[in-house]
């Protein structure tokens, strides 16, 4: 996906068409990530899914979650790379 975006990115030469969609692609990836794995619920919420959740479900279910922040990680460092080597080329033009 990433590279896809890139290459409509550079072949356009509107970098800023790879700032937003991998940025988006990047958090909706983190955000799943973040359901999947538990990390927004409280403790008695997790000790019941815990309790209510077999082995093998709760293996599969980290192994999305894992899989997805694998997805969500490289598109937002592509993302905020890319953000600042454009603000970065906005400031040298500017500067003359």
């Amino acid at each position: 996906m990433l590279s896809f975006v890139a290459l409509i990115a550079f072949v356009t030469q509107d970098l800023s068409i790879l700032v937003k969609y991998a940025g988006i692609v990047g958090l909706v990836c983190m955000g799943w990530a973040a359901i999947l794995s538990g990390v927004l619920l409280r403790g008695g919420e997790i000790r019941a899914n815990y309790a209510t959740e077999s082995n093998e479900d709760r293996e599969k279910r980290f192994r999305w979650a894992n899989n997805f922040f694998i997805i969500g990680l490289p598109n937002i460092i592509a993302a905020v790379v890319v953000y600042i080597l454009v603000l970065a080329r906005l400031a040298e033009i500017a500067a003359y």
